[in-house]
């Protein structure tokens, strides 16, 4: 039972994180979009807007993570069949144990390339067309 409610933690998170990836590709796509149209600023709107998704994905992660020791301890111990000194229903003590031994993690998290590199790019996206716009290119027909 504690298995199945660790997992389902676990597997939650991934769900959060695609929605929250929609919504960072969602806001920086109208930002970069409306920079056309509207202000060139919202190219920097853009830019910022997909680091900050970058954290905030990169913290649900960390939360995620902190699941796993528990996880891997319940997987060895029904294989092995051995389940003595395993204690039931320990969801929060186990997670905050591997927040006391591993630490958060924000930045290992924050700087993986799976994670990086899409909202990176966007970033760079917004910063360019910014600069392009600044000296002469770019720039919406008046």
């Amino acid at each position: 039972m504690s298995y199945l409610l660790l997992q389902n933690f676990y597997e939650g998170f991934d769900t959060r994180i695609i929605t929250i990836k929609g919504w960072s590709a969602t806001v920086g796509m109208a930002a970069i979009g409306g920079g056309f149209y509207q202000t060139h600023y919202l190219w920097l709107f853009a830019a910022a807007a997909s680091l900050i998704f970058w954290l905030v994905e990169a913290l649900w992660k960390s939360f995620q993570y902190m699941y796993s020791p528990r996880i891997q301890q319940l997987e060895k111990a029904f294989a092995s069949g051995e389940f003595a000194g395993i204690a039931p229903f320990q969801v929060y003590t186990s997670w905050f144990a591997a927040l006391q031994e591993q630490g958060f993690g924000i930045f290992e998290n924050f700087s993986s390339p799976n994670r990086g590199f899409p909202a990176f790019r966007h970033a760079c996206r917004g910063h360019h067309f910014v600069r392009a716009t600044c000296v002469g290119f770019g720039r919406s027909p008046s």
